[in-house]
């Protein structure tokens, strides 16, 4: 079992072996080191700011996260577009590199090109739970010469915040626009309803929802109108057939050869009777009603009378008329019908009183000379006039009775599509509105991006010119050259001692022969051997203060100027007073 003091031994008597093989593989390292180009990167630091505006009162468009944006950015960004035009205004990687073609020296700068996104824990606004989010990213580029790296990292820079005002505001634009035709569309669709809709009503006027309540008012009405129809033809048919029976049992003549005043008076009551009879039948504005009204004003200042039965009996007419014209119009409760009847009642009441002593103004009709008997006979002749006029009435009522039905019998199919129709029309009403909302929304959010009021990117460190070099790391390549120089050097070692057979020490003459040793004679160095042992050991301290000086040199242009090291040394040491 070999002890620490063999080992060193071994070391000793093979120390030529073990340096040969180490220093070679150290110079080899450490002229890898230094001989592989350095890289520069320079690097921006871009700030998301959010929208001055706050979200409450005006949304963005744009609803993305900002790390999601980035990303969709630099997609757009690193374009080979974009990426051809900064190769060709640095000459970045020249043909000389072994990379001639376009394509792969745009792909260079997209593998010597870092994005690093910033995260901070926030607490969400709309949720109210702590999340992660994206307030600013870094953004850089390496490259062998440190002055092109800040230049083509500045124009990155530039390319990326260009474009996201730019990707922004056309996102925006895009939504007004699309819910713009959305709207107009919408707004076509909802007139078009409308006429149809109108269209319904017009074609379906009395059987709409609506109408339900007023057409049930409606037919209660026509029948109560029936019936107090019906009651007056009963009415009038009894009168008629009392007025025959007393014509019947009064002679038409008077007896003695009464005679009775002539000429125009007489001709006054024929024409006030005649025209009692078309006021039945005749509006006043009828010819024929016109033609009597002037010839018997014309009879009246000719005979100097007043006229008072035929007016009053074109009054009841009239009177009676206008109340049937209300009652079609109005129920029988209605003001203006319950005035009618009461003007109606007065006139009937006050012609009453006038007829009694105007027997001498009635006309002698069929040759009848008897006054009695020829006003029983105008009676006669106004009921049934009266009569004829309620059976129309009566027939009217029917007609408007089967109409009232027939709207309540259709009004559930009426219903049923006018609903339909309506609901169609509500839902793209409401459809409307709110894509007309949305609309102004989008305009605003259109109008914030445009004036850059909106979330935005703003450079927060510009990238600067290197000074120092991102790789290759020069420190650890030499650290490797060490280790494997020593991993040499012993290998060589062993390999030689395994080689070796000879007897090394006294120990190992001992482990041999298993007896122990009188007398060990050290070895004795000629002067030729000290004389060699000098000179190696020279050329030993002349190749380590190379290698010092090596050492020096690359600390101060790869890792940091002496001065600067010595500089923080001192500071470092007053610190530690």
């Amino acid at each position: 079992m070999l002890e620490f003091s063999d080992y060193v031994t071994i070391l000793r008597r093979r120390k030529g072996v073990f340096l040969i093989p180490a220093l070679l593989v150290l110079g080899i390292c450490v002229a890898v080191a230094l001989g592989i180009p350095a890289v520069y990167e320079s690097r921006a630091t871009i700030l998301v700011e959010q929208q001055e505006v706050p979200a409450d009162l005006v949304r963005s468009a744009v609803g993305s996260y900002a790390g999601e944006r980035i990303q969709i950015l630099s997609k757009r960004v690193m374009s080979s577009t974009n990426l051809r035009r900064i190769v060709e205004r640095y000459g970045l990687y020249p043909a000389a590199d072994g990379e001639p073609s376009m394509a792969s020296r745009i792909e260079r700068i997209r593998e010597n090109t870092a994005l690093e996104l910033i995260s901070a824990d926030v607490v969400d606004p709309r949720s109210g739970r702590p999340s992660k989010a994206t307030i600013a990213f870094q953004l850089g580029f390496a490259y062998p010469d440190p002055v092109v790296a800040q230049q083509v990292t500045a124009e990155l820079v530039s390319l990326f915040l260009d474009e996201n005002v730019r990707q922004r505001t056309r996102s925006a634009t895009e939504a007004s626009r699309f819910l713009a035709q959305e709207a107009e569309g919408l707004k076509e669709e909802v007139s078009r309803l409308e006429r149809r809709l109108a269209t319904f009503k017009e074609r379906h006027i009395g059987s709409l929802p609506d109408m339900q309540q007023l057409n049930l008012q409606s037919i209660e009405r026509v029948e109560r109108d029936i019936e107090k129809t019906d009651a007056a033809m009963r009415s009038l048919q009894d009168r008629i057939a009392y007025l025959r029976s007393q014509m019947a049992r009064m002679p038409s003549h008077l007896p003695g050869g009464m005679d009775l005043a002539g000429g125009a008076s007489e001709r006054l009551g024929v024409l006030e009777a005649e025209y009692t009879q078309l006021s039945a039948r005749y509006s006043a504005s009828h010819p024929d009603m016109v033609r009597l009204s002037r010839e018997l004003a014309a009879l009246r200042q000719e005979v100097g009378e007043g006229g008072d039965l035929g007016q009053l009996q074109r009054q009841v007419v009239e009177t009676a008329a206008e109340l049937a014209r209300l009652e079609q119009r109005y129920s029988a409760e209605h003001p203006d019908v319950k005035k009618q009847r009461r003007a109606l009642e007065a006139a009937r009441q006050q012609l009453v009183q006038v007829q009694a002593p105007a027997w001498r103004s009635i006309p002698v009709v069929a040759g009848s000379d008897n006054p009695a008997h020829v006003q029983l006979q105008v009676q006669l002749q106004a009921a049934e006039l009266d009569l004829r006029s309620r059976k129309q009435q009566r027939e009217r009522l029917l007609e408007q009775f089967d109409e009232v039905e027939r709207r309540l019998a259709t009004a559930p199919q009426v219903e049923r599509e006018y609903r339909e129709l309506d609901r169609d029309y509500e839902q793209a009403l409401e459809k409307y509105r709110e894509v007309k909302a949305k609309q102004l929304e989008a305009d605003l959010a259109a109008s914030l991006e445009k004036q850059n009021k909106g979330e935005r990117f703003s450079l927060l460190e510009p990238p600067l010119v290197p000074e120092r070099s991102v790789r290759p790391n020069r420190l650890a390549l030499l650290f490797l050259g060490v280790v494997l120089s020593l991993g040499a050097g012993l290998g060589s070692v062993a390999i030689a001692e395994g080689a070796n057979h000879t007897v090394g020490s006294a120990r190992e003459l001992e482990t041999l022969t298993g007896m122990p040793l009188l007398v060990v004679v050290p070895h004795i160095a000629t002067a030729q051997e000290l004389q060699r042992q000098m000179k190696l050991r020279r050329g030993l301290a002349i190749l380590l203060l190379l290698f010092g000086v090596i050492a020096v040199v690359a600390f101060h242009r790869f890792v940091m100027p002496i001065d600067a090291f010595w500089y923080a040394v001192e500071h470092r040491l007053e610190l530690g007073r």
